[in-house]
């Protein structure tokens, strides 16, 4: 799999997204190969600290809104559940790769 790295630490997770970043912050991009399997990509997201405060991950522009979006909190689990998985849809893959490296880490910690 690819993901593809500013020199500002932007992760980005598609070439178009990478060439985006780099015309709107005048900068460049690099191509990096990540492992798939679970050890070798738990230990390139603990190297890279893809998702950490030090990074950034973007996806594709968002389109304008006209007006603020109004946030609601759930009120039952349907509604919360909806609204995780909403979220997750809407999350870039480098994100969804280090949240599911993290709950892999919690899993194993709960095993022992």
């Amino acid at each position: 799999m690819k993901l593809y790295q500013s020199p500002d630490g932007v992760w980005t997770g598609t070439q178009a997204d990478a060439k985006a970043h780099a015309k709107a912050n005048a900068t460049t991009w690099k191509e990096t190969e990540v492992p798939v399997d679970k050890a070798g990509l738990m230990a390139f997201l603990n190297r890279h600290h893809v998702g950490g405060s030090v990074s950034q991950v973007v996806s594709a522009p968002a389109q304008e809104q006209t007006a603020p979006a109004q946030r609601t909190e759930p009120r039952n689990y349907t509604e919360f559940s909806v609204s995780i998985s909403d979220a997750w849809d809407k999350l870039a893959l480098p994100h969804k790769l280090h949240l599911a490296s993290l709950a892999l880490c919690e899993a194993q910690e709960k095993v022992k």
